[in-house]
């Protein structure tokens, strides 16, 4: 279809992988809301993929340092890491594995399948000296599992999730955490109105996979406006353009604007605590 002119997703690491030789092929610019590999911006899609999330190079460090500044990890201690064997969770488990060796910590790596539901195993293999059990999971419902099997045997580790398991209607077991890409619009008083209109169309409804999405929406606008003012418009022109979008302020309570490989300049990742059931911000 010649009237497209860019695309908002995929949105996950693997899906924007598979279709970027298609996408590129037809000169078109795609953003994404959600996928945070880190090598998805080594260059290799210079000028065609951008992303208005944090890349999980800069996930990794963020957990890593909240465990030792907030909760009492220290050198010596022990952290247990689980995989669930794709290549997000393993790279994100690599990633935040090696922020902690680097710390003096002993990580414990360990994997599961997406389609496990028994974690007694691995539980029991949690000591007294382990003070977090970090899952960088894809599917949030393995993350309550996994954190229930860790209340029931009695341990005293923390569950820390991903932004893969930020879903309060599947992963809500107390005391536990997730470092998630965006913030809680919800929480911004500048974004009360359009928070208001959302929920008033979509009662119950919540997305926090939608407000990078939301934002990318707007570039785009941007970027076409500015392609159109010789009321022509082509693919070429588009990616050009959205390139050089900058907005002062959005809905995510910071600017927005492009690296050169098409990351999110300044970006930072957000942590949540898990309290009665709901995510409250804590950094």
């Amino acid at each position: 279809n010649s009237k497209i002119m860019g695309v908002i997703g995929p949105a996950g690491s693997d899906e924007v992988q598979a279709t970027a030789p298609i996408l590129r092929k037809a000169g078109l610019v795609f953003a994404s809301g959600s996928a945070t590999r880190v090598s998805l911006t080594n260059g290799s899609l210079k000028g065609f993929f951008f992303r208005d999330v944090p890349n999980d190079g800069v996930q990794g460090p963020t957990a890593a340092n909240y465990m030792f500044e907030k909760l009492g990890v220290k050198s010596g201690d022990s952290v247990m890491v689980v995989d669930d064997q794709e290549s997000y969770s393993t790279g994100l488990a690599d990633i935040v594995g090696q922020s902690l060796t680097g710390k003096g910590v002993k990580v414990d790596r360990e994997s599961i399948s997406q389609k496990d539901t028994d974690f007694s195993s691995l539980v029991a293999k949690v000591t007294s000296a382990t003070k977090i059990v970090y899952l960088p999971f894809q599917l949030a419902s393995q993350a309550q599992l996994f954190a229930q099997q860790l209340q029931a045997q009695g341990k005293k580790a923390i569950a820390f999730g991903s932004d893969g398991t930020f879903d309060s209607s599947k992963f809500n077991v107390n005391g536990s955490y997730i470092s998630f890409f965006a913030p809680d619009v919800t929480t911004i008083p500048a974004d009360a109105k359009i928070v208001a209109a959302f929920h008033k169309q979509f009662p119950g409804a919540t997305s926090p996979f939608g407000a990078p999405n939301y934002v990318l929406a707007q570039m785009y606008a941007n970027a076409i406006t500015r392609a159109c003012k010789d009321n022509k418009i082509t693919r070429a022109e588009v990616r050009k353009a959205f390139a050089k979008v900058s907005l002062g302020s959005t809905i995510l309570g910071t600017p927005i604007r492009f690296t050169a490989n098409g990351d999110l300049a300044g970006a930072k990742f957000h942590v949540f605590k898990i309290v009665n059931g709901k995510y409250e911000t804590v950094a």
